[in-house]
């Protein structure tokens, strides 16, 4: 009798990208995490590159053997959202070294299915935002996910710009010096009188860094800042906007749908997190909201992989 061949299952978000080796039957045979994979941030080569950093740590605690032995490696990626994404992600997973079978779907797409199962409804907040759902029969809906230039209403990134936002009008006399100017100020490391301008214009096109501001706006909230509050409650309704682009077409609503939460800023923002499912309870009263487990998106990619029909010889994607 051969030996079961193990499944590669990797989450690459915006954040972070993590990856499992396990055996079918949930086994695990070695577990690693490295920086962001993003697909439209880090592209291709950067992705590629990420790959390879966990390939390596992989290989170093389960041996060559193990990841030779692979046959499916499903990657769950930010950013891969058709069928040239799906080709960069399949072209940068070889460039890593991976020559087997190739499943590729969004982070979204698996953190549903980690998240909810088969049915249900997933809001993710974190550097960017999304909201997708899948109903009983089958039929998948989604809204957000455009990235930050267009996007990601109510994220860690969107908190963070609109908090920069409001202190460029503070440094110019348009609004008033409060609480969240004074942090991000701080947070930036510009002491009293130093150039302010400079720090702030460093930040343009950084999306991580203004994400990790986040935490800033939400402490203001939490301190009653007026201006973190209004920033935080409009986020909250962004992504109840998007809650409502995907429930009202799958059906949910009239009876109990889980709503699963996610994301650093869900996990993270316990005032951001209360305002969100304030309003959902209010429209969605029969709405089971949940915060998913941190790993759900890995989860997710290693139950598609499983789901996946069977396919003979070494298929290349």
């Amino acid at each position: 009798m051969k030996p079961e061949r193990p499944i590669l299952a990797i989450e690459a978000g915006g954040t972070k990208t993590e990856a499992l080796l396990a055996k079918a039957d949930g086994t695990l045979l070695a577990r690693s995490r490295c920086g962001p994979g993003n697909l439209h941030t880090v592209g291709p080569d950067g992705l590629a590159r990420v790959l390879s950093e966990l390939l390596g740590d992989l290989t170093g605690q389960a041996g060559r053997q193990a990841l030779r032995r692979v046959q499916t490696v499903s990657l769950a990626v930010a950013g891969a959202d058709g069928e040239t994404d799906e080709d960069q992600v399949r072209e940068a997973a070889r460039s890593a070294g991976l020559d087997c079978r190739i499943l590729v779907t969004s982070d979204a797409r698996a953190t549903l299915v980690g998240a909810c199962g088969t049915e249900g409804l997933l809001v993710i907040a974190g550097t960017g935002s999304i909201a997708v759902g899948r109903n009983s029969s089958g039929q998948e809906r989604r809204a957000g996910g455009w990235g930050h230039t267009f996007g990601d209403e109510g994220s860690g990134y969107d908190l963070g710009r609109q908090a920069l936002q409001h202190t460029t009008r503070v440094i110019d006399g348009r609004a008033h010096r409060g609480l969240l100017a004074e942090k991000v100020l701080e947070a930036l490391g510009v002491p009293a009188g130093g150039n302010a301008r400079a720090a702030l214009l460093c930040l343009t096109g950084q999306v991580e860094a203004i994400a990790r501001l986040a935490p800033v706006v939400l402490a203001a909230a939490e301190a009653r800042d007026p201006v973190a509050r209004g920033i935080v409650d409009a986020a909250a309704r962004s992504l109840v906007e998007m809650v409502s682009a995907v429930a009202s077409p799958l059906g949910f609503g009239a009876a109990r749908f889980p709503i699963a939460i996610y994301g650093g800023l869900m996990a993270n923002g316990r005032l951001y997190t209360e305002r969100f499912q304030e309003i959902v309870r209010l429209l969605w009263p029969r709405a089971e909201v949940r915060l998913a487990p941190a790993d759900a998106g890995l989860r997710g990619a290693f139950e598609l992989a499983l789901a996946a029909p069977p396919r003979k010889g070494t298929s290349r994607g």
